[in-house]
């Protein structure tokens, strides 16, 4: 089964014949609608979040996310345990809004302790890595 994901911003009478056009193309195509809650809408792992009619993204996480990453036991190498933990402050700090920043780092600590990760490591690398994203943003302007 292939599954898909779009995020449109339709008015409703546009949004009906839409999925009517799809319906249309092949009867065991099926499409899913999901209004806006709250002034929010999750749409994959982000939250669409309308604010004052501007639109600001956070973090999002299913009910069923574990919070299980790469432990810091596992035999793996120390280069993808230190790259586990770049790809989770880059998502904290590239697709987020910056009113969230501070939930979503805390987010990641608690879930490298959970993972064995030490506190001095992980505090190292999430120094390093938001080091690393300013600079990059200061020059990139």
């Amino acid at each position: 089964m292939l599954m898909m994901s779009l995020w449109l911003h339709l008015k409703i009478k546009s949004l009906k014949f839409l999925i009517h056009s799809f319906h249309l193309m092949h009867d065991r195509l099926k499409f899913i609608i999901e209004y806006e809650g709250d002034h929010c809408l999750n749409f994959l792992d982000l939250s669409v979040i309308n604010k004052d009619n501007t639109i600001i993204l956070g973090w999002h996480h299913k009910k069923m996310f574990s919070g299980t990453y790469l432990s810091f036991y596992s035999n793996h190498p120390a280069c993808h345990k230190i790259d586990i933990i770049y790809s989770l402050v880059d998502r904290a700090i590239l697709l987020s809004n910056s009113t969230f920043y501070n939930k979503n780092i805390e987010f990641i600590i608690e879930n490298l302790k959970n993972n064995g990760y030490p506190l001095g490591m992980i505090f190292y690398y999430i120094n390093k890595r938001i080091k690393s994203l300013t600079c990059k943003k200061i020059y990139d302007g």
